[in-house]
């Protein structure tokens, strides 16, 4: 499902800019990104993979970088096609590259409220959005984590910490759910 992208700050010569992570990716007309995910579509930012999930698996809590997070529980882990930095030594370069590269990448839609629900019905406290950069997703992102607060579950963004200021501002306040 296509989805207008916030986090766009208008036209330039050629395109539109994305302001979602440092790169500041001018995007032309039917273009993407960096990342591989979020677009321009008739100067409009758009997320044509919204919901596109690449991987949902509970895990031991062990496996996040976190230290003493709810020892001994398990994490529903989601992924995602996609990444603004291309590492050469990605454990999960297969979908870090994103479907914009002609790549079959492998996934189905899923909604929010069905990432929460699977969450509650596996027993799961927590959601791990991880496996490629999530935050490219900050649209379904957003959405995600503020209803899995507002169901008491805490979100953990494994993530390389590539994000504009404008998109931080709004979605770090939503790992963990009020006390």
């Amino acid at each position: 499902m296509e989805r207008e992208a916030r986090f766009f700050g208008g036209k330039t010569e050629t395109g539109i800019r994305c302001i979602l992570c440092p790169k500041r990716c001018e995007i032309p007309d039917g273009g993407f990104g960096a990342c591989g995910v979020r677009g321009n579509r008739d100067g409009k930012g758009v997320i044509p993979f919204y919901g596109h999930v690449t991987a949902l698996a509970l895990d031991p809590i062990e496996k996040k970088p976190l230290f003493h997070f709810r020892p001994g529980s398990e994490i529903l882990s989601v992924g995602f096609a996609g990444c603004n930095l291309r590492c050469p030594f990605c454990q999960n370069w297969r979908i870090s590259r994103g479907p914009s590269s002609g790549a079959s990448v492998p996934g189905e839609r899923v909604t929010p409220a069905e990432i929460v629900s699977t969450a509650i019905d596996k027993g799961s406290r927590a959601i791990a959005y991880t496996y490629s950069e999530p935050l490219v997703h900050v649209e379904f992102l957003l959405d995600c984590m503020s209803l899995a607060r507002e169901r008491g579950i805490a979100n953990v963004l494994v993530t390389n910490g590539c994000v504009g200021p404008e998109a931080a501002h709004e979605i770090f306040p939503l790992p963990m759910p009020p006390t």
